[in-house]
């Protein structure tokens, strides 16, 4: 890998295809690898100060949020992984969170503060969607 800043910028070359590397370690069935490689993605993006509104511990299972600054919803989506456990981080989305319910349930969602928001432990069973709804 090689990396170039430039003014305001960074750039990071890959010597491999970062699909293809992380695709094989599923065939070779290899975990270290396989968090290796997150990490390494994980540490390019502090680098660089990308930060993302909401993160999932699990690599395997999907987490996104749509927001404005009264309400917003959170996606959780399982499509293959076979651990269904997973905690999100949800950060900087221009209102303090007060209450998360389960759309499909109408229970509440538990979680604490954590930096810049929130997080909560969720479980998304393998080919599941959780649909959450968020509001200040």
């Amino acid at each position: 890998m090689v990396s170039h800043r430039t003014g305001s910028g960074q750039t990071y070359l890959f010597g491999f295809c970062l699909q293809d590397s992380y695709f094989q370690t599923y065939r070779d069935a290899d975990l270290a690898a396989r968090s290796q490689l997150c990490s390494l993605i994980g540490d390019l993006f502090r680098d660089a100060k990308v930060r993302a509104h909401i993160h999932s511990s699990n690599p395997d299972i999907e987490a996104s949020v749509r927001a404005n600054t009264t309400e917003g919803y959170v996606f959780i989506i399982n499509r293959e992984a076979t651990q269904p456990q997973t905690t999100v981080q949800l950060t900087d989305l221009g209102f303090r969170i007060k209450r998360m319910v389960d759309v499909e349930s109408g229970e509440r969602v538990p979680f604490r503060a954590a930096r810049n928001g929130v997080e909560f432990p969720i479980t998304a069973t393998f080919g599941s969607t959780r649909l959450l709804r968020i509001a200040p």
